[in-house]
């Protein structure tokens, strides 16, 4: 509860003081170290999990260090400046974005809760092989995130979600169906173009739409409010598919978890295109 509001502080802080520079290099960095630690540690400790704890404490201390050395953002909210959420939710388009983005990452709750165990128990795979499988997920976005950019400013936020709804509709359904580790490990390459690209858009969607006074709610109201309750309702939903069917079958839920948002989504999008093009025969 308390590490889910550090990632979009983190990213609003990055987005401001980058001014409309790549955002995509910056957050690159964590998926860099993300990849080192996860290929390391899960090599250190095969066998030893019981250092868990211990090694995830050193690494919040390290956090906090870190902390201390990151830029200083001036806040633009002024003195009469009230209801940031007031502000949120009259923007229709942000929050219809904002929770399809949320919906369709609901899936992701499945994977950070059984991805592991599926991979070692169920498929038989060994803790450093896992630690691999994290290091390939980390390293994948890198690519990524060297385009991130620039794909945005292509495609658009409506676009990449589509993208991104249908390749996590992909990636759960393989995980469900396949027997073979080897193809679940290779599952982790598609991580870049699933979770990332949402978490990546969604931050430079809100920062470009929200007023600078209220950027830092928006962030947070998407990531700790939106994605978390949605990651609660969902981990309690694929803690009772594990427990009566197998971890298999809550990725094959979380499939239909996602396609269903995906649907709405694609509906929305039309309707809207369909929308703007009597807007424009109507102005002629």
């Amino acid at each position: 509860m308390l590490f889910s509001a550090v990632p979009p502080m983190g990213d609003t802080i990055a987005l401001e003081s980058l001014g409309g520079k790549g955002f995509g290099p910056v957050r690159m960095m964590g998926s860099i170290s993300y990849a080192t630690v996860s290929m390391l540690g899960g090599a250190a400790m095969a066998g030893r999990m019981e250092l868990t704890p211990y090694v995830t404490a050193a690494m919040a201390l390290l956090t906090v260090f870190g902390a201390l050395c990151m830029p200083r953002v001036t806040g633009k909210r002024k003195k009469n400046d009230r209801g940031s959420f007031r502000v949120l939710f009259a923007n229709r388009e942000l929050m219809t974005m904002m929770c399809f983005g949320a919906l369709i990452t609901i899936g992701v709750s499945f994977y950070t809760s059984f991805y592991s165990i599926h991979f070692t128990k169920t498929l038989g795979g060994s803790e450093s092989l896992l630690g691999a499988a994290y290091f390939v997920a980390s390293i994948s976005q890198i690519p990524f995130l060297l385009t991130g950019d620039r794909l945005y400013e292509k495609y658009g936020i409506g676009k990449l979600l589509v993208l991104s709804g249908v390749l996590l509709t992909i990636r759960w359904c393989i995980l469900g169906l396949s027997h073979s580790l080897w193809v679940v490990f290779a599952t982790q390459l598609l991580h870049s173009y699933t979770f990332l690209l949402v978490a990546f858009c969604m931050a430079k969607y809100i920062n470009d739409t929200v007023p600078g006074s209220h950027k830092a709610s928006a962030q947070m109201f998407y990531t700790v409010v939106l994605s978390s309750g949605m990651k609660i309702i969902a981990n309690f939903t694929a803690g009772q598919i594990a427990q009566v069917f197998g971890t298999a079958q809550s990725f094959l839920a979380a499939a239909a978890l996602t396609a269903l948002p995906l649907i709405g989504l694609l509906i929305y999008l039309a309707r809207k295109r369909r929308a703007q093009s009597v807007q424009m025969k109507e102005s002629e």
